[in-house]
Order: C-alpha cells, then structure tokens, then sequence
C-alpha cells in the first residue's frame, strides 16, 4: 500500500520533495520506499535529469496498472467507512403478521428515506417458519410478537402492545372496558394457537376465570378475525396494531380488564450479532410501534 501511494506520488509531482508534501511523509521515508520498491521489483522506477525525477518505460507502464489496483483499494476503503457508519447494505428482514401488515413497513419506508444506500427485503411467517430463517441464517433480524423462548435466539423486547376487543359496531356494549367473562354470550372468532403464540395469553386467561368462549369460526390472522368481525359474524380479541385498521362504521373497540399486554420483541442469532445497520433499522421499528401505538390510542378514545 505505501509502495503505491508514494510511486503515485512521484508520478504525479516529478520530485521527491513534492511527493512527501503531497502524501504527508518525510522525504527520506519518500526516497527509502521507492529505493525498497526498485529493489523488489528488479528495475529502476525513476531517473533523475537536471534535477527533476522522470519514469522510465517500466514505470510508465506499471502506472497504468497501478492506477487500477489504486481505485479498487480506494473502492474498498469507501466500502468500509459505509458499512461503518450504515450508509451501505442490505437487511433480510422476517416478521410475523402481526407487525408486517403495517409497522415493519412503516418502519422500512422511513428508514429507506434515510438511508437510501441500504436495500431491504421483508418476507412474513408465522413464528415457527420466522425463528427457522433467523437459525439459518435465511435473514440478519426479525420481529414477532410474543414470540417463545429458544436457546440460539437472542431475544429483545422493544415494545409492549395491548389486546383489544373488536365488536361489530351494532353489538358493542356502552362502557368501555369489558372482561373475559362478558364475553361468554357472544359468538366468538379465535386464532389457532398453532400459529399464533398472541392467542396462549388469551387462552391462559381464559382459563385462570374457567371460561370457555363459544368460538364460532377459527383463523390465522388478527387481520381475517378483524373482517369477521365487520362483517357482524361475532367478536374478536385483537391486537392493537390490527386494531387501528378498523373500519369505524363497522367495528367498535373496547379495553381488556384487566389490560391484556404481549411484548413485541427484536430476533437475531446469538452467534450472529446485528450489523451497524441493522441496529440502525432496529431503532425505527421502535419509533414505528411508538407511531402506531399512539394512533391506537387516538382510536380507542374515539371509539366508545
């Protein structure tokens, strides 16, 4: 590298002295390099006449190749300051449905907005398939909601959301918070617990007040409970990034007493630690469930 940028150097100004205030170095360190890099190669690089120093043949040559190997070590260099300082990348992303209807996208556009270097490619799972690309390296992060514990993930919690009961709007009762048990007399939609780890915590708090919802239809998703229940088929419990999708018309809202809270928690690899940024990106899924928990509550307020 020092044997380049002083032949450079040289090639550039003609003298020594010139060639050490361009590069910053004493002329001797000038005059010991290029004498090392003759040595090395074999043949004389420069020959001085009438004072000023002029290339020879080989040196004119091995220029032209030189100012190649120079661009490619520079192309590098601003590589590495951009992976550095997160100007530069790519981010495989996983999330579970919950947060890629709408948060992990939020969060990508402002991101990208920010860092247009940095391309992005999402793709959604429930839980299982999500923790299965994070083991194989199939993405650098994901996102899940109330995800279960495994030995290889490292797990984060950024956010705490809240579950929310979605009634067709011609059946939602006048006050606004509503239990489990006042539930027991209407047509319910559920999730398959299988798919959705949100649903145990409505199942364990079913069971800790012994009720047993009449569950009507079964789905995947909060979003496919959520037009059930605009369609009027029954009532649904709902997480709050879902929730704020609600058609108003259609669908009133009620808090859980006592509230019902999941985490929402950032995944990766413990023996793959997070880019500088992916870390970046981290912080504006956590400014995006901030943005969507305040609509949330704006919602709610508005909904009784």
């Amino acid at each position: 590298m020092r044997h380049i940028e002083v032949f450079e150097a040289v090639m550039k100004t003609g003298s020594v002295s010139a060639a050490a205030t361009l590069i910053n170095v004493s002329q001797p360190a000038v005059t010991k390099t290029l004498q090392h890099a003759e040595s090395q190669l074999g043949f004389k690089l420069f020959r001085r006449i009438k004072g000023r120093l002029y290339p020879t043949p080989e040196a004119t040559v091995l220029y032209r190749e030189v100012g190649k190997v120079s661009s490619a070590i520079e192309t590098v260099r601003t590589l590495a300051r951009n992976l550095k300082s997160g100007d530069q990348g790519h981010i495989r992303i996983a999330a579970t449905p919950v947060l890629a209807q709408e948060v992990v996208p939020i969060a990508i556009h402002k991101f990208r907005t920010d860092n247009a270097g940095i391309t992005c490619a999402m793709e959604t799972n429930h839980w299982k398939e999500v923790f299965e690309a994070v083991l194989t390296n199939g993405v650098d992060v994901a996102f899940a909601a109330a995800p279960p514990d495994h030995p290889a993930i490292q797990q984060h919690p950024v956010h705490q959301g809240e579950m929310v009961v979605a009634f067709p709007r011609s059946q939602a009762p006048r006050r606004e918070r509503i239990t489990l048990k006042d539930l027991d007399e209407y047509d319910f939609v559920s999730l398959m617990e299988s798919v959705n780890p949100v649903s145990n915590n409505l199942k364990n708090a079913c069971e800790a007040v012994q009720l047993n919802l009449k569950s009507v239809i079964q789905v995947q998703t909060h979003h496919v409970a959520l037009w059930f229940v605009a369609q009027g088929a029954g009532v649904a419990v709902i997480d709050q990034f879902t929730a704020v999708k609600a058609p108003r018309d259609q669908v009133a809202l009620r808090r859980l007493s006592p509230a019902m809270k999941f985490d929402i928690a950032v995944l990766f690899a413990k023996d793959r630690p997070p880019s500088v940024y992916t870390e970046k990106f981290i912080k504006y899924f956590v400014a995006a469930c901030q943005e969507m928990h305040a609509k949330y509550e704006r919602l709610i307020a508005s909904s009784s």
